[in-house]
């Protein structure tokens, strides 16, 4: 019982970190919340137990503070830094494994980075498996995350117009961007677009507000999918949601507009909670899973500490409060600002919806029974929205969760072996 309160006390610490900028009351609906997800049969602590058994120092405790430039040169994959200058002047750093083939573009979700897909490695890290199958792997990182923290006149740090963005600018912006990059770069005319998360979100914003744009991807898998949002799982998001606007005053108020940044305080917390293979279990783990989903038995217990220990990466509160509209209104549509802005800046009081039949492209959907931030009857209509959905997979364990695509110790015979063989069906056509 000791043990049980002690990750309930921990984790309820988390969360009221992440949450306090909220009022009392709103905290306390928030980590009540918590604390029932932790009681029902979403999670026991069976999890905690299997932790305990399996916990091991068989790590190299080295990758923990390797960016992924050089976890990639450690693992002896050929490795490239590209910055890619944006319209409104944003520099996004890039990273691309050079090969023969065709290339596959792979982008993180929020809060994360490019480390996301090199953190773990062989047989299921996404990014190696494909660099083997000779594919020209490209790897990007969003405006505001820790990679791409520049701009060709703002500064991130002094500027409250650096940070004023979504995952629509990303989409419209960040994802044209660098698309363009690549196929200029490769001498291309296509390439294979691979989302998680808001990966997948800011593809779909692109191809809704820039249609041209469907003519340059092959074929798009999502991973994952984020586009309705109303009926999601996780208690922590669900429980923001009527206080949202304490969060959007909040930072207006002190004028801080960045979200869990790699910074001095969090890099702190991840040496002190996240560096150690025991704590990156019980806490770090257990935190990332109150918010997206548990799947204790998909944990590498070699490898918790390396891929806690590169995560936050950070991103605009804009973002987050974009998500938290969505949840709220039920509706994927472009971010709210209230009535008067609205009409100056769309032509109406209400925020049009983002028109997802003029998303042409060859799109792949993968979900998950147990994705506490992506629920099937959201996905479902998008799916009777898109016009040419070419593959729907529900990941074959009822236990998989959103953060699982990335680091579940099946990965490979869950989702990449389903993945590769829609990457080699659709970029035959493509220049090797």
């Amino acid at each position: 019982m000791r043990t049980f309160a002690l990750l309930s006390w921990i984790m309820s610490c988390g969360v009221f970190g992440l949450t306090s900028v909220f009022s009392d009351t709103a905290k306390n609906i928030i980590l009540n919340n918590v604390l029932k997800a932790i009681d029902t049969n979403d999670f026991n602590f069976k999890c905690s137990f299997e932790i305990l058994d399996n916990y091991t120092t068989n790590i190299d405790k080295e990758n923990i503070h390797l960016n992924v430039t050089q976890l990639i040169i450690k693992n002896k994959y050929p490795v490239e830094e590209h910055h890619v200058t944006t319209d409104d002047g944003y520099i996004l750093t890039v990273i691309r494994m050079p090969n023969d083939g065709p290339p596959v573009y792979l982008m993180h979700g929020l809060l994360c980075s490019a480390d996301d897909f090199v953190t773990t490695n062989l047989p299921n890290s996404i990014a190696y498996n494909l660099w083997l199958e000779g594919y020209d792997v490209w790897i990007g990182n969003t405006r505001g995350n820790k990679y791409s923290r520049n701009h060709a006149i703002l500064n991130p740090d002094t500027d409250k117009l650096f940070w004023d963005f979504s995952w629509d600018e990303i989409g419209r912006i960040d994802l044209t961007g660098i698309i363009d990059y690549i196929l200029t770069k490769t001498g291309m005319s296509q390439l294979v677009y691979i989302g998680h998360s808001q990966g997948t979100t800011a593809y779909f914003v692109m191809c809704s507000e820039r249609p041209e744009y469907n003519d340059k991807v092959a074929l798009m898998i999502s991973l994952s999918t984020v586009g309705y949002m109303s009926r999601l799982k996780s208690p922590v998001i669900r429980a923001m949601i009527p206080f949202s606007e304490d969060f959007e005053l909040f930072s207006e108020s002190i004028g801080y507009f960045e979200v869990l940044p790699s910074d001095l305080f969090t890099n702190m917390f991840t040496t002190v909670f996240c560096s150690d293979p025991l704590l990156a279990s019980l806490v770090c783990a257990n935190i990332m899973s109150i918010f997206s989903g548990f799947n204790c038995a998909q944990i590498d217990f070699n490898n918790v500490a390396v891929i806690y220990g590169h995560l936050p990466s950070g991103s605009s509160t804009k973002q987050l409060l974009h998500y938290l509209q969505e949840v709220k209104s039920g509706k994927f549509q472009k971010y709210d600002y209230g009535p008067t802005k609205n009409l100056k800046v769309y032509g109406t009081k209400i925020p049009p919806d983002y028109e997802v039949k003029k998303i042409t492209s060859p799109v792949a959907i993968f979900y998950s029974d147990n994705d506490w931030l992506s629920n099937y009857t959201d996905v479902k209509i998008l799916i009777d929205q898109l016009p040419k959905v070419v593959d729907v997979y529900n990941v074959p364990l009822p236990k998989f969760t959103h953060m699982d695509y990335l680091y579940a110790k099946d990965l490979k015979t869950l989702v990449y072996s389903r993945l590769v063989e829609l990457v080699k069906k659709y970029s035959p056509n493509l220049k090797w």
